[in-house]
């Protein structure tokens, strides 16, 4: 059955191979993704790499427990002959066991029959584009909505934005830290450690690279971008507060998906508990793709995470 696996035994080989030949396959499964996605991370691994599943684990007072990092939308079982829905009961079981604290997002819908008694599940949205066609144009005509299209067509009041490349990593963390997400979201600041690790990561591995929308030398919005084949995830996007009135957002993901035409056939953008970022993804014609938060153990009040 299953057994946990340090990163540091496990054959990179072997997960990777399996996680790639997975129907199921993405980045979140990827140990180079993995590397620089998480504190640290372990491996489930189910015979001779037959199915695995990563722990994004961290600790706290000694204790570890399983987390959701910043830029890691989900995980998943990954096994090119078994079915994930079926494996995640004896997952979820093994997490049970094994750790006092669970709280992650996996892939898809996980039904009551698999569900571990005192474990809680709640559904969560994430948003992916479909793309069908090689010619840009026709994907913002037919798939963006008209606020979407209105949107970028008012990209500034004087003159039109641009796309900023080059882009150095500090350069993508101070602006984060002074970004309208920042402001809003509780307990921000937590996440620029885990953020500086990631970006550097994803420049290394070249599984990633920074974008911004800028006016001459001022960035109005900024974002982190991962690859896998043929899909590109949205992992991080800021806006200041002028970025914002310049629609530069919109701008700035409508331009990066032209860049990568016609080599992607989708774009992830990898969802948010606020709905307002929802329905921005929505407006460029993503449709919303159904996982599940799962909770489990008895120590939240303690770690405090």
């Amino acid at each position: 059955m299953y057994r946990i696996v340090p990163r540091e035994q496990i054959d990179t080989r072997a997960w990777n191979r399996c996680v790639d030949a997975a129907p199921n396959a993405s980045i979140f499964g990827h140990s180079d993704f993995l590397d620089f996605a998480t504190v640290r991370w372990k491996g489930l691994v189910r015979g001779n790499y037959e199915a695995v599943f990563p722990l994004a684990e961290s600790s706290k007072f000694g204790i570890p427990y399983l987390y959701r990092p910043p830029g890691l939308a989900r995980v998943d079982v990954f096994s090119p002959t078994l079915t994930a829905a079926e494996e995640m009961k004896f997952v979820l079981e093994m997490i049970q066991r094994r750790y006092l604290f669970a709280d992650i997002v996996v892939a898809g819908d996980v039904p009551p029959a698999v569900t571990p008694t005192k474990t809680q599940t709640a559904p969560v949205l994430s948003q992916y584009l479909t793309i069908e066609t090689d010619d840009f144009q026709t994907l913002f005509e037919e798939k963006f909505s008209g606020s979407c299209r209105r949107n970028i067509a008012r990209k500034a009041s004087d003159k039109p934005l641009e796309v900023v490349r080059d882009i150095l990593p500090q350069r993508f963390l101070n602006f984060a830290t002074t970004s309208v997400a920042a402001r809003k979201i509780p307990k921000f600041d937590r996440q620029i450690p885990a953020m500086e690790k990631f970006v550097a990561g994803a420049l290394k591995t070249g599984l990633g690279s920074l974008w911004g929308a800028g006016l001459g030398d001022e960035i109005l919005s900024i974002a982190l971008i991962t690859y896998y084949r043929d899909t590109a995830y949205l992992n991080f996007i800021f806006a200041g507060e002028e970025g914002q009135k310049q629609n530069a957002n919109y701008f700035l993901v409508s331009e990066i998906i032209r860049a990568h035409f016609p080599a992607i056939r989708g774009f992830d953008f990898c969802g948010s508990n606020i709905p307002s970022i929802g329905i921005f993804n929505r407006r460029f014609g993503a449709e919303d793709v159904g996982h599940t938060s799962v909770r489990t153990g008895v120590l939240k009040s303690l770690l405090k995470v």
